[in-house]
C-alpha cells in the first residue's frame, strides 16, 4: 500500500483513471459538493490556492482504493472527507489516512483540527471512537474538535 500526497483540490487525469469506479464516483460527488461550498462560503479564488488543499490517495496494485481530503483554514486543518472502497474496508486504511493527514499538518505547524462526520452509522461510530483515542494518545499535543451526529467533542 502506497500513499500519495497531492497538494491540490483537483487531481490529475491519470490519478482519476487509476481510481476504482466506486472511489471515482465518490470523489466526483465530493468534489462537486465541495466546489459548491467553496463558491458559496469562501473568498473568490480559494479553490485555486493549491498549497492549502491536500488529498491523500491510497494506491494498491496501481489502483486508487481510498482518498482523504483535508484543507488548511488559517491555523486550523479541516479533516474534511475520507472514502475507502468497500472491498478494502476494515483494514485500518481510514485510520492510516487520519494519522498521515494529522502528521503532515503538524509538520506544517498546524495543531488544531476539525473533524466533521455526517449522519450516524456503525462505521462512523467506530471512526469517531478511533479518532478520539488517537487524538488523546498519539496526537496529544494537538487540539481536536470532532462533530458527529449533532454532537461536538473537544479534545486536547
Amino acid at each position: 500500500m502506497d500513499i500519495e500526497h497531492i497538494q491540490s483540490l483537483t487531481l490529475r487525469e491519470d490519478l482519476m483513471l487509476a481510481m476504482t469506479p466506486e472511489v471515482r464516483e465518490e470523489y466526483e460527488v465530493f468534489l462537486e459538493n465541495h466546489l459548491r461550498f467553496i463558491r458559496d462560503f469562501l473568498p473568490s479564488g480559494y479553490e485555486n490556492r493549491e498549497h492549502i488543499h491536500n488529498t491523500l490517495l491510497v494506491i494498491v496494485d496501481g489502483k486508487v482504493i481510498a482518498f482523504r481530503y483535508f484543507f488548511y483554514d488559517g491555523e486550523v486543518c479541516e479533516l474534511f472527507n475520507t472514502y475507502v472502497d468497500s472491498s478494502h474496508r476494515k483494514q485500518s486504511i481510514a485510520t492510516e489516512l487520519f494519522e498521515r493527514s494529522v502528521s503532515l499538518s503538524n509538520e506544517y505547524g498546524i495543531h488544531k483540527f476539525v473533524v466533521r462526520m455526517a449522519s450516524e452509522n456503525d462505521e462512523r461510530t467506530g471512526l469517531f471512537h478511533k479518532y478520539q483515542l488517537l487524538s488523546t494518545q498519539k496526537f496529544s499535543g494537538s487540539k481536536f474538535t470532532i462533530y458527529y451526529a449533532g454532537k461536538e467533542k473537544v479534545l486536547g
